[in-house]
C-alpha cells in the first residue's frame, strides 16, 4: 500500500493545479493524495447552522473529513497542505463581492480556521502546510506560491 506523508486540499480551478504540482515537487511534497473542491477549504471554515449556505458547507465539509480520514487510513498521512489562490470563483460566489485584499484576508483566515477545526478532529495530524497561490492575471499564465505559514 502507498504512504504519502501529505495530503493536498484545493481548489478544483484547472488554471492552477499543473502549475500547483510543479510547486509542490519542487518542495518535496508531491506526490501527495490530492483532494480538490471549489474554494478548497471553504467549505470546513463556513460549515454551521444559520443559512442554507452554511448547512451546504457542513454537509460537503463532511464528506472532506471522510476523505481524510481515509487518506490517514490508507497512506498514513502525517501531514495536511490547504492550498488556496487569488480570483477564486467560489469565494467570489460566497461573498458575492470582495476586494483584491479582501478575498485574499478571508482565504487566509479560513485556511487558519479550518486547519484548527482538521487538527480537532485528527489529532494525529502532525502539521499544516497553507499555500497562496498569487495568480499574476486571471487566466492563471504566471502564478506564485508561497507557503503562507513561515
Amino acid at each position: 500500500m502507498a504512504h504519502y506523508k501529505y495530503l493536498r486540499i484545493g481548489c478544483m480551478d484547472s488554471r492552477i493545479q499543473e502549475k500547483e504540482i510543479m510547486w509542490l515537487k519542487s518542495k518535496g511534497m508531491y506526490p501527495c493524495d490530492w483532494l480538490s473542491f471549489p474554494g478548497s477549504s471553504l467549505w470546513i471554515a463556513k460549515a454551521g447552522w444559520k443559512s442554507p449556505r452554511q448547512w451546504m458547507a457542513w454537509l460537503v465539509k463532511r464528506f472532506i473529513f471522510y476523505w481524510i480520514s481515509l487518506s490517514i487510513k490508507f497512506h498514513q498521512t502525517e501531514v495536511i497542505i490547504i492550498s488556496h489562490h487569488k480570483f477564486c470563483g467560489a469565494y467570489a460566489w460566497w461573498h458575492e463581492e470582495l476586494t483584491p485584499e479582501e478575498e485574499r484576508e478571508c482565504q487566509d483566515c479560513d485556511m487558519m480556521i479550518a486547519a484548527m477545526k482538521i487538527k480537532l478532529r485528527f489529532p494525529q495530524i502532525r502539521n499544516f502546510i497553507l499555500v497562496w497561490g498569487e495568480l499574476k492575471d486571471e487566466e492563471g499564465v504566471e502564478i506564485i506560491f508561497e507557503n503562507i505559514l513561515k
